[in-house]
């Protein structure tokens, strides 16, 4: 059986302030870009640095979801602190 490994990488990056809140990603499948997502909102909340990295992640886990085919799938996360 030949092997269908793939490098995916998705890098994102959110932020938030004054009550608004935004995110975006970008997929990588072997080097070429493969999609692209962003979605702002505005929010009220007192946890203005945790909810921007939320919208980020659940962003990443579409953008997944919609353009790798997988049977197993590693993830590694670097500077997230949450």
């Amino acid at each position: 059986m030949a092997s269908t490994h793939r490098e995916v990488i998705v890098y994102s990056d959110g932020s938030g302030l004054n009550e608004q809140i935004g995110a975006a990603v970008v997929l990588y499948k072997d080097g070429t870009e493969q999609g692209v997502l962003g979605k702002h909102l505005a929010v009220r909340s007192n946890t203005p640095y945790l909810r921007p990295r939320l919208l980020g992640l659940s962003l990443v886990a579409k953008l997944i979801k919609t353009k790798v085919d997988f049977l197993m799938l590693t993830i590694t996360m670097s500077g997230m602190r949450i």
